[in-house]
């Protein structure tokens, strides 16, 4: 190289620009940890940058990082940045259902095609028992954009759905899951999720089961949430029961 040339270097604009498009595509993939590193790592360098920030918000809400995906939010409102979809999503995932509710209702007001304020909205409503308008809710956010809300597999047989669930297990597993108290439930009670100790509380609504002393709450309406076939549903729920027998092998040892 001639001593006297300048390194090429790539513009800091530019750098973050494709920096932040790595995050959006680690979210978009399901990435959602990955995602939440870069928007930290942009907002270490840039405090101000709102796009990292927004995309923080995003990530952290994901992953079950409640309490830090709040904070951020209120720092893009503070900014000047309402983003009443995202309020909603994040005050969700903080089972702050008020909340949650009230920028899901000004995100429809603002645009009514909005279909992740409708689904907020209906995972409000099902939190709080009212199914039936929960169900007209997230049928809305389905219309609107189906490929992102489907419309849930219906599940005609619990019974044998978890019958083939547990089939599907390891040998090993089988027999210890069959004596494990199972109790279909259509929701987590608002109250489980904020009372109960997690690495980073509350428990977020879309989770799937929770442990009762013998029993084993399967939590039905998140199960199909986003599935479209039956076998999606029985694989989540092999899952589920599959965790809890690991958990309990472990706690015996």
């Amino acid at each position: 190289m001639d001593p006297g040339a300048v390194p090429w270097m790539l513009d800091a604009r530019a750098r973050v620009a494709m920096t932040l498009q790595a995050g959006r595509q680690a979210l978009l993939e399901g990435n959602s940890a990955v995602a939440m590193m870069v928007a930290e790592e942009i907002l270490d360098e840039s405090p101000d940058d709102l796009e990292a920030l927004e995309l923080l918000v995003e990530a952290a809400a994901r992953c079950g990082h409640a309490p830090l995906a709040v904070a951020a939010c209120r720092q893009l409102v503070a900014r000047g940045v309402p983003r009443p979809a995202l309020e909603a999503v994040v005050h969700l995932a903080a089972v702050e259902l008020e909340a949650a509710m009230d920028a899901a209702e000004r995100a429809i007001v603002a645009d009514p095609g909005d279909a992740r304020a409708w689904a907020v909205r209906g995972q409000c409503l099902e939190l709080a028992g009212q199914i039936d308008d929960a169900d007209a809710a997230l049928g809305r956010a389905s219309s609107l954009d189906p490929r992102r809300y489907p419309a849930p597999a219906p599940v005609e047989d619990w019974e044998s759905l978890l019958y083939d669930a547990i089939s599907e297990l390891d040998p090993e597993l089988r027999d210890i899951a069959r004596d494990i108290q199972v109790e279909l439930r259509p929701h987590p009670d608002p109250a489980w999720l904020v009372g109960s100790v997690a690495p980073f509380p509350p428990i977020p609504p879309s989770t799937h089961g929770g442990p009762d002393g013998e029993r084993l709450y399967l939590f039905t309406r998140n199960l199909c949430r986003g599935a479209t076939a039956l076998d999606e549903v029985t694989e989540r729920v092999r899952i589920v029961i599959e965790d809890e027998v690991t958990a309990r092998r472990l706690a015996a040892t």
